[in-house]
């Protein structure tokens, strides 16, 4: 039997005995764990023009302790290691495994994130969620700039005097369109390993051909209406491999063989302790705010495998690790409380949102009535003020108030009647709903989720029952409960988060298709929906203009719909310590590439240790 009362407000009984034991465990894993020495910075080179012209906006104000004992020098400066906690890699080998961390690392894309437009320059994104489609937001990586001369046609100018890390088989020759050439048709025409699952055939494809025009040009055929998702997979994974690595072993799978053209080689890996990194000297970018500086920065990086919440926290307590991310509310004022010097970021986060099958027309879900009912019963407000102790915002769907979503957003008080309603307690119009739908009496429901989200519910489920609905809670282990997210075979209800928000361009969540079609257009009855995904991808990259401006005009409909019960988004934070430089709270400076921001901050090591560190 699941208890039902509210959690409290505080959740921290346990903790001091938590941070003991943790600040012992991670004296031994960061025993285990060696650095590696840095090769010695080479000659600075040209940094590329960006691949799109700047458009200035408001700096992000970055939040900051006002008792800071010193003020970190944003003089750049070269050496240093970096820090965190990190799980194992997934894999090695972008071929076979789409998200492996380490390429962040140790290789280079087409197109990277503008560094110059997030909150180090312009601040005209805060570099949280990613470009969000905004192809403005793309610098050249690899490529100096690109241009579509036609529809179908997307050609791109590749960097000059680029070289490949200095390891066999490859022992820093140049990068040439070659290159581009061998990875793009691995992977999108000849195995299309990792492409969604394979899900891209001949009659869903992204290219018809690559081929390099000449020694730094590169051609691509798309398929017109996909050309906006071409370019966000230029942006993220698709990372540029050497062909000589695949004659020679097969495959890129073993870490040893690891090798591209990015800011960092990976020296060292041990399973279920650490991942290390060293500077590559041959790097070709410089800092576009400080061109004379050649990146990265930092002498090297150090993942720290720290699996145990506690343990990650008492390591960064101690100065042990020096960023930690998803640090929650509580955690995040007894942190400064301990701690009043360290340096935070806001970061707002989609709770998990209950839905119910609408393809099922036994269930009471299929009709818009019962749905609204639901979120007028629940009291949102109540939720933010007491579960998130006010540290969030009521309204943030589909996308949140972010710099990111700036062009997407609609303020709650500028929707519609029917939209402002859906976030307003009343569970007398509920009821009266309800009644209208054909449940007096209201109904009896259940629905899975996981663990971490079983105190959430039971306050929804607490505020349902006032208006007749029994929503039975039932928690899944994490691996089941994806299985049946996945397979779509659970029976009723589950929760799931806003993957809108990082993928607002897709419509990730709202398509029929996609990862997410539980709660939204199964049927693929919303003509507005389906219209409105035809111009969409079409226009990313072309008319930025045109698909932000038919977005923004479809949310009130789909959030009037209400598919989900609409949830508030609440803060987490990131939090570093001073001698982090350069560093603003960025997680995802581009598409959908988390660590790239590394190459740019540096370690001021005086300051550590004059902190006692």
């Amino acid at each position: 039997m699941i208890d039902t009362r509210p959690p409290a407000k505080l959740r921290t009984d346990y903790k001091w005995a938590k941070i003991i034991a943790g600040f012992f465990i991670v004296l031994a894993l960061v025993l285990t764990s060696c650095g590696t020495a840095a090769p010695t910075p080479a000659t600075p080179t040209t940094p590329a023009a960006p691949v799109t012209p700047n458009a200035p906006a408001a700096p992000v104000e970055e939040k900051a302790q006002q008792k800071a004992v010193t003020a970190p020098s944003q003089t750049p400066k070269h050496g240093g290691t970096f820090t965190y906690q990190s799980g194992d890699p997934t894999g090695f080998d972008v071929v076979f495994s789409q998200r492996t961390q380490t390429a962040h690392l140790t290789n280079s894309l087409l197109l990277g994130g503008d560094w110059a437009k997030g909150p180090a320059g312009t601040g005209e994104t805060n570099w949280e969620f990613g470009i969000v489609g905004q192809v403005s937001l793309y610098s050249g990586d690899l490529a100096e700039r690109w241009e579509s001369p036609q529809p179908d046609t997307i050609i791109f100018h590749l960097r000059k005097g680029v070289r490949w890390q200095n390891k066999p088989p490859v022992n820093g020759r140049e990068f040439t369109a070659d290159d581009v050439v061998y990875t793009l048709n691995r992977i999108y025409i000849q195995d299309r390993e990792f492409v969604v699952n394979g899900a891209y055939t001949d009659d869903n494809a992204l290219a018809r051909s690559i081929k390099a025009l000449d020694k730094y040009t590169v051609e691509i055929k798309i398929v017109p209406e996909r050309f906006g998702n071409m370019l966000n997979w230029m942006g993220s994974w698709t990372f540029i491999l050497p062909h000589e690595v695949y004659e020679k072993y097969g495959d890129m799978k073993d870490w040893r063989h690891a090798l591209g053209t990015g800011p960092f080689m990976l020296t060292d890996y041990v399973p279920g302790s650490s991942t290390t990194f060293v500077k590559n000297p041959d790097y070709f970018e410089n800092d576009a705010l400080h061109p004379e500086n050649q990146l990265p920065y930092l002498d090297s990086v150090r993942w720290l495998n720290i699996p145990d919440k506690s343990t990650e926290q008492a390591a960064f307590r101690t100065g042990k690790l020096d960023r930690i991310t998803g640090v929650s509310w509580e955690d995040q004022a007894l942190f400064l409380q301990q701690r009043p010097q360290l340096k935070y970021k806001e970061k707002l986060n989609s709770a998990q949102m209950p839905g119910g099958r609408q393809d099922k027309k036994e269930l009471p879900f299929k009709d818009i009535r019962v749905r609204q009912a639901l979120n007028m019963a629940v009291d949102k407000q109540r939720i933010l003020d007491h579960y998130y102790g006010g540290r969030g915002v009521l309204f943030a769907q589909p996308v949140p108030p972010t710099p990111e979503h700036s062009k997407l957003f609609t303020p709650l008080e500028e929707q519609p009647k029917a939209v402002q309603e859906l976030f307003t307690y009343n569970p007398d119009k509920a009821r009266q709903l309800l009644k209208e739908a054909g449940y007096p009496d209201g109904f009896k429901t259940e629905i899975i989720t996981t663990a971490d989200n079983i105190d959430f519910l039971a306050i929804v489920r607490d505020d349902l029952l006032k208006v007749g609905v029994d929503m039975i809670i039932k928690p899944l282990e994490r691996g089941a409960y994806n299985n049946q997210w996945k397979n779509l075979t659970f029976n009723e209800m589950m929760t799931v988060g806003a993957y809108q928000w990082n993928y607002a361009n897709s419509m990730a969540t709202f398509v029929p298709g996609s990862d997410n079609p539980t709660f939204f257009n199964w049927d693929r009855s919303h003509e507005r929906v389906n219209e409105a995904y035809k111009i969409v991808p079409a226009n990313v990259g072309i008319n930025e203009a045109l698909w932000q401006k038919t977005l923004k005009e479809l949310y009130p409909y789909i959030l009037e719909q209400a598919s989900m019960i609409w949830m508030p988004a609440y803060y987490s934070y990131t939090m570093w310590w001073p001698w982090v430089g350069n560093y603003h709270g960025e997680l995802n400076v581009g598409y959908s590439v988390p660590s790239r921001f590394l190459q740019y901050i540096w370690i001021d090591g005086d300051l550590k240790k004059a902190m006692g560190y």
